[in-house]
């Protein structure tokens, strides 16, 4: 059986990650200037922790996926978290933090959504 990947909600979530990531390498990391390194190396390191949480939760079922969509849960917070202090020390344009917050928030819209679901499904198996 073949999965058409333009269907599969899971390779949705992990083309948006992988487009955070290039987003963030490109626009963000890039300029982060070295006073503030301790920065970039985070945000790299979370949204690398991000995608090998998306691609285990995407191959697993049950508590073991409900496990990495919590994880994933908490890698978008230190994400968001990062991205707050790169607001503060202004070491990156507000227009370049504004749009990996966008991408940040539609990741969080289907990663929700998602573990709503596994809960939901969790639920009704009682």
């Amino acid at each position: 059986m073949t999965t058409d990947k333009r269907k599969d909600p899971r390779y949705r979530l992990l083309d948006m990650i992988m487009d955070l990531r290039l987003y963030s390498r490109t626009y963000v990391v890039n300029n982060i200037p070295n006073v503030h390194r301790d920065l970039r190396i985070r945000l790299l390191d979370e949204s690398y922790a991000l995608a090998g949480s998306a691609l285990a939760a995407a191959y697993t079922v049950g508590n073991i996926r409900r496990k990495h969509l919590a994880e994933m849960c908490v890698e978008l917070g230190k994400i968001n978290m990062i991205l707050s202090e790169l607001k503060k020390v202004q070491a990156i344009s507000p227009r370049r933090l504004s749009a990996m917050a966008g991408k940040l928030s539609d990741i969080k819209d289907v990663v929700f959504g998602w573990r709503q679901n596994e809960e939901a499904k969790k639920a009704t198996k009682k």
